[in-house]
């Protein structure tokens, strides 16, 4: 797997740099790719220029820019309607799940554009696996200054570039939707999101709980046709998926009524 740098370009291109310099110091990047909305647009178009500049002459690494268009394919300079919103979310989920099949990837979000900070971390949320990294840079305001792409080694100990802790994926790996309209519609039905990580013969005992939410697991096994303790067993699994899934619930006495009350809540 080879490493990639990903960085979404918003008003401080400086940060990009220095971040890119941090993470070459510990990790062998293969190649950048800048994201950004119309380089020509007012508030863009000296941040785009510069940085490119820059990364033409001081870097060897390839250097990808990707531009993200409204989905009629007219420029997009600022993230401030819905159809804006979901183009630029649509944008970043399509390329970080591209590049996830062949690469490991480290992206930066902290280039000075809050919307796009929040939409590249929700895609790489849902996508990045244990290899993969969001960053961001932390500094004062004064070592990271307009102009100043590189940090002299005097100042790097006020520069920090953090591990960004992520909520892990709820989609085995390789499993992430194809489109952000799949990917949409599990976010918002987490019941469904849930009931695909069971197996055939989990799935099946669970919606028959939920037809027989107050029987014990004796009569579960009646209706089923099975033995009690093969019903012990597969909502054993069931839990465990499900604390998993909700980060959460280890503690609970009740798992079955963790597990029903989970499931009428949600979807």
């Amino acid at each position: 797997m080879t490493d990639v740098f990903v960085a979404t370009l918003g008003q401080q291109p400086e940060a990009i740099t220095v971040a890119l310099d941090a993470l070459m110091d510990s990790v062998h990047i293969h190649r950048s790719i800048i994201i950004h909305t119309d380089p020509r647009a007012a508030n863009l178009a000296d941040a785009y220029a510069s940085l490119k500049s820059v990364l033409d002459t001081d870097y060897s690494i390839p250097v990808e820019w990707r531009e993200v268009r409204h989905a009629d394919g007219r420029p997009l300079s600022e993230i401030t309607t819905r159809e804006a919103a979901e183009g630029y979310f649509k944008h970043l989920y399509n390329t970080l799940r591209e590049l996830k099949q062949h690469c490991t990837v480290h992206l930066l979000v902290s280039s000075g554009h809050k919307p796009m900070s929040i939409y590249a971390t929700l895609a790489a949320g849902a996508l990045f696996g244990h290899a993969d990294r969001v960053w961001v840079v932390l500094s004062p305001d004064h070592v990271i200054a307009p102009g100043k792409f590189h940090i002299k080694s005097r100042e790097r100990r006020h520069v920090q570039l953090v591990d960004l802790p992520l909520v892990a994926a709820r989609f085995a790996p390789g499993m992430a939707p194809e489109n952000v309209e799949e990917f949409l519609t599990l976010r918002r039905d987490a019941r469904t999101l849930f009931m695909v990580k069971l197996s055939d013969e989990e799935r099946n005992v669970v919606e028959t709980l939920m037809k027989h939410p107050y029987s014990t697991n004796g009569q579960l096994a009646l209706v089923l046709g099975k033995s009690p303790r093969t019903i012990d067993n597969q909502l054993s699994s069931v839990y465990g998926k499900l604390v998993a899934f909700l980060d959460s619930g280890e503690h609970v006495k009740d798992k079955k009524r963790l597990l029903v009350d989970f499931l009428r809540n949600s979807g």
